[in-house]
């Protein structure tokens, strides 16, 4: 099996300059492949191995998932229920209907885009302030997605409110237990053999918190969470099973379930893959093989990570295409707003900040508080006007390594703009991988 993934590997660390990389195949409900390749610590020289723990990203988010269905499917909690019923906090007033849990495992309660990272031993804000400055919707929920960790930190205070365990707790009991993932971890730290995570120029990163646990901070080894792709679904009853991979459409190829990507095209292929600081890492499962697949790795971009999961699909799964993978396909297309001048605010929890948007000649210039910069006017699936400009965000909380903006704005009925001003990240080499930090904006025409 999977003859040539040694050089495959090898070379793809060579080519884009990785530290490591650990591979895991699961058939039938058992791990038949698993090895690594490279150093889980490159000042050490120590080499990694398939029992070397991994930071896993966002691939935390089908775990927190699946352990919100157990909890509804033991009576604590249905998915239906508002997010509020189990949050313990209200969410800042809104206007809208209020999002549900489901909706929430689905990125459509309407909350912003949303990540944040304390590093080296830096506080984490409490929930209840984290809600208030951030909290607030920006649509109404059930109408569009936009991916936000913030929504899976809210379901780890429903699981503590619902369960009466942390929700790290309540995954390793519920979760992590019943499918032997002895290395499985959530939390910031781990005890035990590890992957140190590297910037994409090689230096190490710090400990890192999050105000978001529950979609970014799983630590496990390829062959655990191999094990997971297989056997999450016999967690669940029949029904929640087949709720979990109920998917809206995001994009032409891909669409978004309880926790999982699903993609649009055949073989269908279950998967989430995980991107942060140090960590690009992928978890795919194609139901119609029982097959699944995990590939780790220890450093910054995904290019290890691409080259070595496209060869292991594409000699395992017949049919197997890179565009059956996430994120798919996102389309642009140029706005649909008129040429015109709007000026607003940008709300902030310590007051609001200037904006002034003008569009002419399919260009879009954004000032926000006396800095200014241009780029094409697009829009997206889910705003009328989707762009980024090199403007940093005086916002507080904006740290030094998210210096762009992206705007994300709808038209109103009364001629105006509103939507989300969100402070971006550009890659960690002048830095650490920074946060992303949504704020409220309203602009009127004139």
């Amino acid at each position: 099996m999977l003859d040539g993934l040694a050089r495959i590997s090898s070379g793809a660390l060579d080519e884009h300059d990785g530290a490591s990389v650990s591979v895991a195949v699961a058939h039938d409900g058992e791990v038949v492949f698993a090895e690594a390749w490279g150093a889980a610590e490159v000042e050490t020289g120590r080499a990694a191995t398939p029992g070397t723990a991994y930071l896993v990203a966002s691939v935390t988010k089908p775990v927190t998932a699946t352990a919100v269905s157990i909890a509804a499917d033991a009576g604590l909690l249905s998915l239906d229920d508002p997010l509020e019923k189990h949050l313990g906090h209200s969410l800042p007033a809104h206007g809208f209907s209020a999002p549900t849990i489901r909706q929430t495992l689905r990125h459509r309660a309407g909350l912003g885009t949303h990540y944040d990272f304390a590093y080296d031993g830096a506080p984490v804000p409490a929930l209840a302030d984290t809600i208030a400055r951030y909290g607030r919707l920006y649509r109404e929920p059930g109408t569009a997605f936009e991916y936000s960790n913030l929504g899976y930190g809210l379901l780890d205070a429903v699981l503590r409110n619902t369960t009466g365990l942390d929700a790290a707790a309540y995954a390793e009991r519920a979760v992590f237990g019943p499918l032997g993932m002895t290395t499985a971890h959530i939390g910031p730290s781990y005890v035990g053999e590890s992957a140190a995570l590297y910037s994409a120029d090689g230096r190490r990163y710090p400990g890192c918190d999050t105000s978001h646990r529950g979609a970014s901070l799983l630590w496990a080894s390829a062959p655990d969470l191999a094990r997971f792709g297989l056997g999450a679904p016999g967690l669940l009853t029949e029904a929640s099973a087949s709720a979990m991979f109920d998917a809206l459409p995001i994009n032409a190829d891909q669409a978004y379930g309880l926790g999982w990507l699903v993609s649009a095209g055949e073989p269908r292929l279950i998967a989430h893959g995980g991107s942060m600081g140090g960590v690009a890492t992928m978890l795919v499962t194609v139901p119609s093989l029982n097959l699944s697949v995990a590939v780790l790795t220890n450093r910054s971009g995904g290019g290890t990570r691409k080259a070595v999961l496209e060869h292991v699909l594409t000699e395992l799964v017949p049919g197997f295409t890179p565009r059956l993978l996430p994120p798919g396909t996102e389309e642009k297309r140029p706005t649909p707003l008129p040429s015109g001048s709007w000026t607003g605010e940008v709300e902030t929890y310590a007051g609001p900040l200037p904006i002034t948007v003008t569009l002419a000649e399919g260009e879009a210039e954004v000032n926000v508080d006396g800095s200014a910069a241009r780029t094409a006017a697009l829009a997206s699936g889910t705003w009328d006007l989707s762009v980024t400009v090199p403007v940093r965000l005086g916002a507080p909380g904006v740290g030094p390594w998210s210096p762009n903006l992206a705007l994300g704005l709808d038209a109103t009925p009364d001629g105006g703009l509103a939507g989300a001003a969100l402070a971006l990240p550009e890659g960690d080499k002048a830095g650490w991988h920074g946060d992303a930090l949504s704020h409220h904006v309203r602009l009127s025409a004139g």
